[in-house]
């Protein structure tokens, strides 16, 4: 039987300028499926941040065609996107996420796995 356990999947955290690549800010377990409920993203800075969201699947690496829907998006300071999109993960796929502006967005990611 499998067992659902809802779960922070990334802790606040602020993103990097670039891509970080695998395991990005979090990797779906082995023999484990991942949900997505929802991804927010604030701006903590004085400006206009942009972010780009990709859903990598294993073995894969972060590219336009993994780009969900947060391609360059713009966040006004002091606020905050959030996408409550859900979205599945497979064993070994990973969330990779990054600003153009160093310290600029903070990001969280909530769900759910199962195994």
């Amino acid at each position: 039987m499998a067992t659902v356990t809802p779960k922070v999947l990334v802790e606040g955290t602020l993103l990097p300028t670039a891509a970080l690549g695998d395991p990005g800010l979090y990797k779906s377990a082995p023999a484990t499926q991942t949900t997505i409920r929802s991804m927010t993203m604030t701006n903590v800075s004085a400006s206009v941040a942009v972010v780009t969201v990709h859903l990598v699947k294993a073995g894969d690496v972060e590219a336009d065609k993994n780009v969900v829907g947060l391609k360059v998006q713009s966040i006004q300071p002091g606020t905050s996107l959030i996408d409550d999109t859900s979205r599945q993960l497979e064993a070994g796929d990973f969330i990779s996420a990054y600003s153009a502006t160093a310290n600029a967005i903070a990001f969280r990611a909530d769900g759910a796995t199962v195994s």
